[in-house]
């Protein structure tokens, strides 16, 4: 009888950083932003309040703990509404005022909650990437 031959699953193929890669894209594509470095086996995110990433995480598995709330810049952190002045000027719109609105977007600091989590292999979770 021939020797069982040992077959790694995938995810023991996996390397840490090709497992961090792909925590890092599915987490960037919802919005949100790794602050761990890659190795780490608590990784923290960060998204804004109304993300619905913590929601999604504790879905695939994965236990999170709130870890507080930071600030960020970010480059569309401030949206200012605007109105044209009958000279073509801009300025503040106004509540209730009838003339389009304009948007103009600016970087800004915006507060973002925190959440960390235990990343390790043997408590992988389904993250459907």
């Amino acid at each position: 009888m021939p020797p069982e031959i040992y077959k790694p699953s995938p995810l023991e193929r996996q390397t840490e950083l090709e497992r961090f890669q792909q925590m890092n894209a599915w987490v960037t594509s919802r919005q949100g932003w790794i602050v761990s470095p890659p190795g780490d086996t608590v990784l923290r995110v960060e998204c804004l309040p109304d993300s619905a990433l913590p929601g999604e995480l504790t879905k695939a598995g994965y236990r999170l703990t709130p870890d507080g709330t930071r600030d960020r810049l970010l480059k569309c952190g401030i949206t200012e509404p605007l109105t044209r002045t009958s000279c073509g000027w801009l300025e503040p719109a106004v509540d209730g005022s009838t003339k389009p609105i304009i948007e103009r977007h600016h970087a800004g600091i915006v507060q973002v909650e925190r959440y960390a989590f235990t990343f390790a292999p043997e408590l992988e979770a389904d993250f459907g990437v």
